[in-house]
């Protein structure tokens, strides 16, 4: 009987000690980041990337390149990839067999400079880069 009251205390203090490890994160706020360019060197090219300020960490939701006021990301024929970090963001490619579209996972970055390195197959066109963000408070 001792048994089970020591292995019922030790699951709830397990438990316990998990919660408390899930209250250090707090909402701020939902944005779109972006940054317009023009791509040349055959379509590619290198950004400083987004800086976020101390204290708190984004999570990128969505990311997409957009030229002339269309979305590549929406169905354009163009190969694109856009990496941040070493992370892909979203990524397309024309093959003989059809387009295939990657869309990166939610990425989560923590506070300081990121670059962003872009590939599209329309060089010296003007273009957006934009993310979808959800801004966190890194609550002490």
């Amino acid at each position: 009987m001792k048994m089970k009251y020591l292995y019922t205390t030790l699951v709830c203090l397990l438990m316990g000690f998990s919660a408390a490890g899930q209250g250090n994160l707090q909402f701020n706020r939902v944005f779109t980041w972006q940054v317009t360019t023009t791509s040349n060197n055959g379509g590619t090219g290198n950004l400083p990337g987004p800086t976020i300020p101390e204290g708190k960490i984004w999570k990128v939701e969505k990311a997409c390149i957009t030229y002339n006021s269309l979305s590549i990301y929406t169905g354009g024929t163009t190969q694109y990839s856009l990496v941040m970090n070493g992370l892909v963001l979203s990524e397309r490619y024309q093959s003989s067999s059809g387009a295939t579209q990657i869309e990166g996972q939610p990425a989560w970055f923590e506070a300081g400079t990121f670059p962003i390195n872009y590939t599209i197959g329309i060089p010296s066109l003007p273009i957006r880069i934009a993310l979808n963000v959800i801004e966190y408070n890194i609550i002490p």
